[in-house]
């Protein structure tokens, strides 16, 4: 190793030590800090909480950027990096500088004094806390304050606090009114502790110092909307233009919830902690989406007269996966502190059974939805091999000190919609034109675990063999699409007729379903395997592979079952289907016949027992 090599190790351990350290130096200083307040008992709730805010160590922390993971802040750096790098950066910076200048000039000039406005955002921090704490007491039935004035309400608090004993929900929700945020257990567990040691007014003491440390958020001034209705987390399919699998599920599903229950959708906001009700664009995304070709620029949420909102008494249903940690952490307080019913969806557990698969920020992404899936009081997993991989984890909840989910399977229907009888979609029909033979197709996401590769070699051996047909693949493509883009690549140069289309309408997806001889589906793990289903619901046969959820499809009929990493075994059947008739109008026949359930039934099945345990 060089000197080079070893002296920057020794300055990144140097930093990594003084960040450390700066962290445990903070959390003493802000315990002590907070001691210190609480003792002085003359000490007005607004002098507590501004000595708090005052304190060097909140205004320090207040200033740090939040970071999700050490790989987001690489991330960051590259991108910056990059952009340093390229000539629209070089060509904009006269522009850059003139904007700078005339920033600086307008705040000069008009930008108020910091200590004003560190005394206005103090003042609307107090604002949020009394507007917050004033609909907890009133919604859980304690006595209301005397008046909306900051000293008043925290009394109140204080009161009630002290004559609840060990009302867990007075805990969560007190927490939610001062610190402005949702609570993880770990918090619950400091406050319940805190409160019955030395007394509610510490307590309280301590969740304004849990404000005072906070950056700046909408959530610190927001009130409380407590929700009666089915809460149902949408936090991703609402905000993202995607329509695979998952949000293809959650959005056929809570659409019909919405139609025929009383439902409130729930976006979870990462910077403000919270929960926040969805906006219209964003509930158009559940219950009107039509997926196109075009990319739609999403716009960011307007949380400026945003409201917290919390579940009260109710069940919370996560019907897609939570990749952020802090998300599924305050899901699991809600449920262990609350009255609610947490229910969830479960789709996989890949990212355990096939790590290699998965990218490492994705795989701990996926890893993060665990909290909230064993804190749920029951389970729909979405096919037979899906339960019995959620079940380990249930039976793991004791061990935890947690109750054991109730899991129930309920397989994942597949619905076309009517055949509108028209004529192709311009790129379908472009590409189905392209040569005389038949079209196979492929649809998913374009990644490793999907098989592809193998897919792309089998075709390969065939179009060797003097075999024509055309080969299309539908689906997203991944980081992690390289090998199969160098693949398509290759083969598009020798002249074989192979493309990918990345994004697809409804009208694309199932013409292309319709159109094709017949589809492949040779994934190495799946929760389910919808692609499949579709298939066969508009008669189409597939090469499917043997084993897991797909074995549970391919069951009842119109299937070529394979081995998919035996690459010889997909060659047998792709041929004996593009050659031998007989066979092919066997699974053809069979195929047409399947009745592969419809999304009213399921919406109707999975809110039965997810809501009310029934089925």
């Amino acid at each position: 190793m060089t000197a080079r090599r070893k002296g920057s190790r020794r300055v990144r351990q140097a930093r990594t030590l003084r960040s450390l350290t700066w962290r445990r130096y903070c959390s003493i200083r802000s315990r002590s800090r907070a001691a210190e307040v609480a003792g002085d008992g003359n000490a007005s709730w607004k002098d507590r909480f501004e000595q708090a805010f005052n304190d060097p160590v909140s205004e320090r922390q207040r200033k740090r950027v939040n970071r999700n993971s050490w790989q987001q802040l690489k991330y960051e750096k590259k991108r910056r990096s990059d952009l340093e790098a390229s000539a629209w950066w070089r060509a904009t910076k006269p522009g850059r500088k003139a904007v700078a200048r005339v920033k600086s000039r307008q705040q000069r000039r008009g930008e108020p004094p910091a200590g004003a406005k560190t005394a206005a955002t103090l003042t609307k921090r107090q604002a949020g806390i009394s507007a917050r704490t004033i609909t907890v007491l009133t919604t859980l039935g304690y006595p209301p304050p005397e008046s909306s004035e900051f000293e008043a309400v925290l009394t109140s608090l204080e009161s009630a606090l002290a004559a609840s004993g060990t009302d867990r929900e007075l805990l969560w929700c007190a927490f939610l009114a001062v610190a402005g945020r949702y609570p993880i257990e770990d918090d619950l567990l400091l406050l319940e502790s805190d409160s019955q040691v030395y007394g509610p007014g510490h307590a309280i003491n301590s969740l304004l110092a849990t404000n005072a440390r906070r950056g700046d958020a909408w959530s610190l001034y927001a009130d409380i909307e407590f929700a009666h209705d089915v809460v149902v987390d949408v936090s991703q399919t609402a905000r993202i233009d995607m329509h695979t699998g998952i949000q293809r599920v959650v959005r056929e599903t809570v659409s019909r919830w919405i139609a025929h229950q009383d439902v409130k959708l729930a976006l979870w906001d990462e910077t403000a902690g919270a929960y926040r009700p969805s906006q219209p664009d964003e509930l158009d995304r559940i219950v009107a989406y039509s997926p196109s070709e075009k990319v739609n620029k999403l716009s960011a949420p307007k949380t400026h007269n945003a409201t917290i909102l919390a579940p009260h008494r109710t069940t919370f249903i996560l019907p897609e996966i939570s990749t952020g940690l802090r998300r599924s952490l305050a899901l699991s307080s809600v449920a262990l502190w609350t009255p609610c019913t947490l229910s969830a969806f479960f789709y996989d557990f890949i990212a355990q059974g096939m790590p290699e698969a998965l990218g490492e920020a994705l795989r701990v992404a996926l890893g993060n939805n665990n909290p909230a899936l064993r804190a749920s009081s029951r389970i729909s997993a979405i096919s037979e091999t899906a339960a019995r991989e959620v079940r380990g984890l249930s039976e793991a909840a004791p061990g935890f000190g947690l109750p054991t989910p109730e899991v129930k399977a309920q397989l994942l229907p597949a619905v076309p919609p009517p055949s509108s009888g028209h004529e192709l979609p311009a790129k379908l029909a472009e590409f189905v034109s392209a040569n005389d033979g038949p079209l196979i197709v492929s649809v998913s996401r374009i990644e490793p675990r999907k098989n592809q590769i193998t897919l792309l070699r089998a075709a390969a051996a065939l179009w060797a063999e003097g075999l024509e047909f055309k080969l299309l693949f539908i689906g997203w493509n991944s980081t992690k699409a390289s090998a199969f883009n160098a693949e398509v690549k290759r083969l598009q140069e020798d002249g074989r007729t192979v493309d990918l289309i990345s994004r697809a309408d409804e009208d694309l997806l199932w013409g292309a379903y319709r159109t094709a001889l017949f589809s492949v589906f040779i994934s190495l793990a799946e929760g389910y395997g919808l692609p499949a289903a579709e298939s066969l619901s508009v008669g189409t046969p597939v090469v499917l592979s043997n084993f897991g959820s797909m074995a549970e499809i391919g069951a009842g009929g119109g299937a070529q079952m394979v081995d998919p990493r035996n690459v010889r075994e997909v060659i047998n059947a792709m041929r004996q289907l593009l050659t031998d008739h007989e066979r092919y109008t066997q699974l053809s026949t069979e195929a047409q016949c399947r009745d592969l359930g419809d999304w009213d039934d399921y919406a109707r099945d999975s809110w039965a027992w997810l809501v009310d345990g029934q089925g």
